[in-house]
């Protein structure tokens, strides 16, 4: 400030005023409900470059910028409301006025992570070897909420799948369609979508594992050609197998301690928990490299041993043999790695410690594939060194490359005390030297072939012939001697000693003899004449047989039998060793059937097309067979009607008939019955029972005994006349037509009646058989018309009794009726 008189001006110190900034204003797009999580913009209207804008978003979070963009971040069914605020800052610290705004978003539903059951990562056993794994998921969000759908992508490939809330809840579970199939991290992402189309989105990996399997094989170079060290070590890991794996890589010395970079680094950006390091050895000596393969499954470790720098040999020729024994040592037995480097050929050096060994074909122990000769019993160590440019092999691991070899003695031949023995056809022999020892091998060849048996004796298979066995003896150490010759004579068998049965001969009645003799082959072979003897029982195959008496023939005639009984051949010859037992056969014998009488119920004749009487038989509990014939000697075959075990009833006859019944108790054993008939009649022919008279059919009523003579036709059935013998007649009389009454003495065919006719009379005849089988005919009925008698004709009067010619008169006689009967035409 300056202050001005007359005298002179005067002025004050400055005073700075530092002023505030204005009040900023501020935009935001999107400025309209959003869902939650949407980024919103926020910018400073005129915003001046040497002021700072610091934000307060109302949920806790602060910024700086004059263009910022935030998300806002609720849950639940509604909306939430955030109070930003901004202001001002000077370079000098000098603050505007706070500005507010409201921003509000629509809240997204609160949405829980579900659970899996297999919390989201399944280990496949190597056992299976196709992969076939589904998620099965549950919602844990509580209800009710406002979620009107879920949208699922299992990561499965078969892309995103809507479900309804009543599809996906914390007891229906939901699974992919199709299944995982292979190993590896499937991302699971769900959206919950709300009512107010806000969605929460939750992802989670579906982890499918196998049982980590760790393997790798090294692959090693030099780095700097001609210098045996560093050397650079790959490793090629694509047999190991898991899914999902880490990987941890450790590196120990030759004593099996952890070594550091002063004898190795990774190379290549490659760390210890690479899947493929680069190791860089710089030591030479012998080091292991493990690897630790891991996941959720397990872990599993693999170890390879590597070699830097030094040559290596590998002798793989430890070996046990019987007697003395001659070794190449070629490339089969001995390997010779030069290690990146090269074998110097004057270094070859090798070494045998034994009771006499040495090179022999021009070879030496400076060669380096010698041909070594162990001639006696005893343990030879056998060794080699050899050297490249960077040292010899033995260098590491201080001792060379060693190969054990065991040279055992042969023993002495087995001692047979019985040379050549004999033995029946089909018997067993038990071969047991007596020494030296108790371990013997058993062969069938002289030389090679496997054993039979190893042990200390041997006990043959059936012998068919004669057989040589060779034997050796087997010492403690395995090894066999020669072999020893053993033979076994084995006398001959009897062939063709079969016996069999003819058809009729397998079954019998019981008590019935065997028709003829049961054939049995002439038997060959043998030592001598064959002879025989025959056996039998009533039990079974293999129970004991008896021999028969007075049985020594070739064919054997059991005769009569009772119960079934098997039968067996014995046939010898020289030596008893000899006797051969023919197969087995078997007569069945069945019970006897018994009684088989029939009878029938009725013996009366049956009428044609009625049912026969019962036929009766002897009781019998086995199989009953019922057969019919036309006549006694003919065809029989099986009835038709009711069947019954003792008793039949034929069905409708219409002709006679002969039965019998046949009893089986099994096999051929029968009992069949004389036969029975049963006779069947013709029923009487209805046109051939007619009757007529010969004494006319009009007659004057009188009181006077009056004869009629009755004729009737001969009756017949089925056309043909029957005779008188076999029928009974019976003549009936009626004066109504419709009520008769039988005429005494009317047994005949023709009927002469006497007596009074005092009105229209009618006859009738009825035939039927004396037998009663049929029903009976009665014929039409004649009748005989009576006519009344005229009576009151005793006077007449006249009008006049004399009288002149021309004269009419009238005659008058007394009035008497004339009494009159119906007349009933012919009927029965």
């Amino acid at each position: 400030m300056t202050v001005s008189g007359a005298c002179n001006t005067k002025t004050s110190d400055p005073v700075i005023l530092n002023i505030n900034p204005f009040t900023p204003d501020f935009n935001f797009n999107p400025n309209t409900i959003r869902c939650a999580g949407t980024p919103i913009a926020f910018s400073i209207v005129s915003p001046q470059a040497s002021e700072e804008y610091v934000w307060d978003f109302g949920d806790g979070t602060t910024t700086t910028g004059a263009n910022v963009s935030h998300s806002f971040f609720s849950t639940g069914a509604s909306t939430a409301s955030f109070n930003v605020a901004v202001y001002a800052r000077s370079s000098i610290g000098c603050l505007s006025p706070v500005v507010n705004k409201t921003v509000t978003v629509s809240q997204k539903p609160a949405f829980v992570p579900p659970t899996d059951s297999s919390s989201f990562s399944v280990c496949v056993p190597e056992s299976e070897p196709a992969i076939k794994v589904k998620a099965s998921l549950l919602n844990n969000t509580p209800v009710p909420n406002d979620i009107v759908s879920y949208v699922v992508d299992f990561g499965d490939g078969a892309g995103p799948t809507t479900y309804t809330p009543a599809e996906f809840t914390a007891t229906v579970p939901i699974r992919n369609s199709i299944a995982y199939d292979t190993t590896g991290a499937f991302p699971i992402t769900i959206r919950a979508i709300g009512a107010n189309g806000c969605d929460s989105v939750y992802t989670k990996n579906f982890e499918v594992n196998r049982t980590p399997y760790a393997h790798f094989s090294p692959q090693k170079d030099r780095i700097i050609p001609g210098a045996c060290v560093p050397v650079k070590v790959t490793v090629d890991t694509d047999s190991t197998r898991g899914g999902n794996l880490s990987y941890e890589w450790i590196v120990q010395n030759n004593r099996g301690q952890n070594v550091g970079f002063s004898d190795f680094e990774y190379l290549e950006s490659t760390t210890n928990t690479s899947e493929k390091p680069v190791f860089s050895f710089k030591t030479m000596g012998r080091f292991t490299i493990k690897m630790i393969a891991s996941n959720t499954c397990g872990r599993d470790t693999a170890t390879s041993s590597v070699l830097i720098a030094y040559p290596e040999v590998r002798l793989d020729a430890d070996t046990t043999h019987c007697g003395p024994l001659t070794i190449s040592f070629n490339g089969d037995l001995v390997d010779y790695d030069a290690n990146l480097g090269t074998i110097d050929p004057t270094t070859y050096r090798w070494t045998v410690t034994g009771p006499g060994a040495q090179p022999i074909d021009g070879t030496s122990f400076t060669s380096r594939n010698p041909i070594i000769s162990f001639p006696n019993p005893g343990t030879y160590t056998v060794s080699v060194v050899v050297s490249n440019e960077c040292g010899p092999s033995d260098a590491v691991e201080q001792q060379m490359a060693k190969a054990t070899i065991t040279v055992n003695p042969i023993p002495s031949k087995p001692t047979l005390t019985t040379t050549s023995p004999l033995v029946c056809f089909g018997q067993q022999y038990t071969i047991r030297p007596s020494g030296p020892g108790t371990k013997f091998a058993f062969y069938d060849v002289k030389a090679g072939g496997t054993a039979l048996r190893t042990d200390r004796e041997y006990k043959t298979d059936p012998l068919n012939g004669d057989k040589t066995f060779y034997v050796a003896t087997v010492s403690d150490k395995g090894c066999e001697s020669e072999r020893e010759s053993f033979t076994i004579k084995v006398t001959p068998r009897i062939n063709n000693n079969t016996i069999s049965l003819a058809a009729n001969q397998k079954d019998l009645c019981a008590g019935n003899a065997v028709p003829g003799a049961i054939n049995g082959l002439s038997a060959t072979g043998g030592t001598g004449s064959i002879s025989y003897y025959w056996q039998k029982n009533t039990i079974g195959e293999t129970a004991v047989f008896s021999t028969i008496s007075n049985s020594d023939v070739e064919d054997y005639p059991p005769g009569s039998l009772n119960a079934t009984t098997w039968f067996r051949r014995i046939a010898r010859s020289g030596a008893a060793c000899n006797n051969d037992t023919s197969n087995v056969v078997m007569i069945t014998v069945y019970p006897n059937p018994g009684n088989n009488r029939l009878t029938l119920s009725s013996p009366v004749p049956v009428c044609k097309g009625s049912a026969g009487p019962t036929i009766n038989g002897d009781p019998t509990s086995y199989t009953v067979v019922w057969q019919s014939s036309p006549s006694a000697s003919g065809t029989y075959t099986t009835a038709v009607g009711t069947i019954g075990t003792n008793s039949f009833t034929p069905a409708t006859l219409t002709q006679s008939t002969w039965f019998r019944r046949i009893i089986r108790t099994g096999g051929d054993c029968e009992s069949v019955s004389s036969p029975i008939l049963v006779s069947v009649v013709e029923p009487i022919d209805a046109s051939s029972n007619t009757i007529s008279t010969s004494s006319g059919t009009g007659l004057c009523a009188s009181t006077a005994s009056t004869t009629v003579q009755l004729n009737g036709s001969e009756p017949k059935a089925g056309g043909v006349v029957v005779p008188n013998a076999s029928l009974k007649y019976t003549w009936q009389i009626s004066t109504t037509g419709t009520s008769f009454s039988n005429l005494s003495g009317s047994n005949s065919r023709n009927f002469t009646y006497t007596g009074v006719l005092s009105r229209t009379t009618y006859f009738r005849r009825i035939v039927e058989y004396t037998s009663g089988t049929c029903p009976s005919h009665t014929s039409d009925f004649i009748t005989i018309e009576v006519t009344p008698a005229i009576t009151g004709n005793s006077s007449i009067t006249t009008s006049a009794s004399v009288i002149c010619q021309g004269t009419a008169i009238t005659l008058s006689g007394n009035a008497r009726p004339v009494e009159m009967e119906p007349l009933i035409s012919g009927g029965k």
